[in-house]
């Protein structure tokens, strides 16, 4: 068992590795360079493009940038050019959360899912099987950026929960029309 989790945990540790590098080839195949700040910006000289690509390593090697990227991102070196914070401590917050809404998703997914499959599975055949498989793939196909905006328009006009500083959506009956309403 233990030789099972350790090869498992390799296996994922190098696909890990190949994904990062993969992405980092990505973003630097694309076209421009990212060096390529604002070209039309009179402040930029080039004495401040090249200050840039040597801060960022962007003057070395694709191999060589792909270790200081990681290394500095790590070790908390790597900044943000937007705020001057460490990038892996925003990283480290956004996870932080992230990771309650992810451990009530499976558990609300696990409570509901076990039990309606172990029903279906022992009525299979029947129409709470059916309507059920049929639930189910109608759901799945739902595309999740939709079901989001779905789910958010639900929770603020029925649970009058704010969300994202919007308080209620509404329909609002103005001179015979009906308009779409954001009360703030």
């Amino acid at each position: 068992m233990a030789h099972f989790f350790a090869k498992s945990i390799f296996h994922r540790a190098i696909a890990l590795v190949l994904i990062s590098i993969i992405s980092f080839l990505m973003v630097h195949l694309a076209p421009g360079s990212p060096s390529q700040i604002d070209p039309t910006n009179p402040k930029l000289t080039k004495e401040s493009i090249e200050n840039y690509r040597r801060i960022f390593h962007l003057d070395k090697p694709l191999y060589v940038q792909y270790y200081l990227f990681y290394k500095e991102m790590f070790t908390g070196q790597l900044i943000s050019t937007k705020d001057n914070q460490p990038v892996f401590g925003k990283i480290w917050e956004r996870f932080l959360n992230s990771l309650p809404l992810f451990i009530v998703g499976t558990l609300i997914t696990w409570t509901l899912s076990f039990p309606v499959g172990i029903r279906a599975a022992i009525r299979r055949g029947s129409a709470y099987d059916r309507s059920t498989t049929f639930l189910a793939y109608f759901l799945i196909s739902i595309p999740g950026f939709f079901l989001a905006y779905i789910l958010i328009i639900f929770t603020v006009n029925y649970l009058q929960i704010p969300v994202l500083g919007i308080r209620t959506f509404g329909m609002q009956e103005v001179g015979g029309l009906t308009a779409f309403m954001d009360r703030v």
